[in-house]
């Protein structure tokens, strides 16, 4: 089971260095809406990739449920984002 987990947290790791590096963006000074509107596109999708490798775990078990909920704040954040909520 050791290297079943290895897909899975190759792939929450991505996600964490994809937000880490929005962050970075969004404090570094001059803030290009479109590429952040970008960038929380690709998170939304990374949410997607690390939901889709937790699918062997069980519905309870404590990666999956992460997973899940990354995935539906991605979505609900995005919701925000294209609805201005943050402009």
């Amino acid at each position: 089971m050791p290297g079943a987990w290895l897909p899975a947290m190759e792939a929450m790791g991505g996600a964490l260095d994809r937000l880490a590096a929005a962050c970075s963006h969004a404090l570094g000074g001059s803030l290009d809406l479109q590429a952040m509107g970008r960038t929380l596109s690709d998170l939304g999708h990374a949410a997607e990739e690390v939901l889709q490798h937790t699918q062997m775990f069980q519905d309870d078990h404590p990666v999956r449920r992460m997973a899940q909920e990354a995935r539906l704040l991605a979505y609900v954040e995005s919701i925000k984002w294209r609805r201005g909520d943050y402009v």
